[in-house]
């Protein structure tokens, strides 16, 4: 499934992967037979970019694979704002799932974070320094989140972004 999900990737639009991922996921479910070992992982992951439509028979069949493959674990990844505004469906469709929030770092831990990354000394100091300083809470608000810390410090990295560029 997630071969031909990524190989759609690179020739479609966004619409299009959301579809095809959820025509797989139903072929999953009409035709369950993924030759699982017995302790195998599935990942379903942003849940969240299944439209609004589709969400409630996306979390359906994923019940239905969780029921078939009782001994393999299943993680899906989701906004918190999806698992809040569909609490009942959630909790009636996957009752024996465990939820987990990933909070936001604190300052220590951007800090830790920056100065573990793979980036020049000088920007290094300047994230720091956004960081530590109060103003630009908006700035701080997402650094905190470990996802776009995580993207923001790849692409810093990747793109050899000096502190003028990132400024």
């Amino acid at each position: 499934v997630f071969r031909k999900i990524h190989q759609q990737i690179t020739n479609t639009n966004t619409n299009t992967i959301k579809y095809n991922l959820l025509s797989e996921l139903e072929s999953l479910e009409n035709n369950i037979n993924l030759n699982l070992n017995k302790y195998e992982l599935i990942c379903f992951d942003a849940l969240d970019e299944v439209s609004n439509r589709d969400f409630s028979k996306a979390i359906k069949i994923i019940s239905e694979i969780s029921k078939y493959y009782k001994s393999s674990r299943i993680i899906v990844t989701c906004r918190t704002h999806y698992i809040n505004s569909n609490n009942s469906l959630f909790l009636s469709d996957l009752p024996d799932f465990e939820y987990l929030l990933i909070d936001k770092f604190d300052v220590e831990q951007v800090n830790n974070f920056v100065e573990n990354a793979d980036l020049d000394s000088e920007i290094k100091r300047f994230l720091n320094t956004k960081i530590n300083s109060e103003a630009n809470k908006q700035l701080k608000s997402v650094l905190r989140v470990p996802r776009y810390l995580s993207e923001i410090c790849k692409v810093i990295s990747d793109n050899k972004l000096t502190k003028d560029q990132i400024q």
